[in-house]
């Protein structure tokens, strides 16, 4: 996936008409502006957020951070990307295959979730069901469930990645193996 910083590009693309998930690449640290300049647009933007507990020597505080940096998702026409161009922050748009990469609802909801109940940190693993490095495993208990990944194992713990095949993004958590299930092929 590369970057596209010629709008003009877009404008011969070959894509239906029905609206889809995009990326859209922004300036650093303009996730949040972004955001709420096509919110405000009346755009179907979704920002990806977390809350964590970050430390400087005399405080502790609760800040919200991008999931993924300089990264925003929008839900719109291919005709209509070229209109994102006159938003500054934007750099370009995430292309795979030359074109424009369509984003997946299925990859959208796991954002949802990992964004909605992840914290920073790692949630401890339990021992109770045997899983094997590589296994392809579905969450269907707490925070996470309806999230889908395999197994890695990572200096004797496993863990659960969560891979999302189109921003080429993963995120790797500790999660209780009763949690999850094995995906049947």
């Amino acid at each position: 996936m590369k970057l596209d910083k010629d709008a003009n590009k877009l404008k011969s693309e070959n894509l239906d008409d029905s609206a889809k998930w995009f990326a859209l690449y922004t300036k650093s640290r303009g996730e949040k502006k972004v955001y709420e300049q096509l919110k405000n647009a009346n755009y179907e933007v979704f920002l990806p957020i977390y809350t964590t507990l970050k430390q400087w020597s005399d405080r502790k505080k609760k800040v919200q951070e991008p999931l993924i940096r300089q990264v925003v998702f929008l839900r719109i026409t291919p005709k209509e990307l070229n209109d994102i161009y006159r938003f500054q922050l934007i750099t370009g748009v995430v292309r795979e295959f030359g074109k424009p990469a369509i984003i997946k609802e299925s990859e959208i909801n796991t954002l949802r979730i990992v964004a909605n109940e992840w914290n920073g940190e790692l949630i401890e693993s339990e021992n109770t069901e045997n899983l094997r490095v590589g296994d392809e495993i579905e969450v269907i208990k707490g925070s996470f469930t309806g999230v889908f990944g395999y197994t890695t194992d990572v200096k004797g713990k496993h863990r659960i990645v969560v891979y999302l095949r189109t921003l080429n993004v993963q995120f790797s958590i500790n999660i209780p193996k009763s949690h999850v299930r094995k995906v049947k092929r």
